[in-house]
């Protein structure tokens, strides 16, 4: 399914509202994600999340080979 595709299947108005505090926390090498929306709720358009990353913390070096 192409982006324009996509768009065109989601409702013409939808509003979201997301709560301060709100959404499932993901964590992992001391950063954690707070997920906002996620593609399921964008039908695979979009994904939010809050990140925080303490000083001296995050994952460590590395490459994604499969990204383009």
């Amino acid at each position: 399914m192409t982006t324009e595709n996509a768009a065109n299947s989601l409702p013409k108005k939808q509003t979201i509202i997301i709560a301060p505090g709100e959404g499932p926390i993901l964590a992992a090498f001391g950063d954690t994600v707070q997920v906002k929306l996620s593609g399921e709720e964008t039908n695979g358009l979009l994904a939010l999340g809050l990140g925080t990353t303490p000083p001296g913390h995050g994952p460590p070096p590395h490459i994604h080979h499969n990204e383009g």
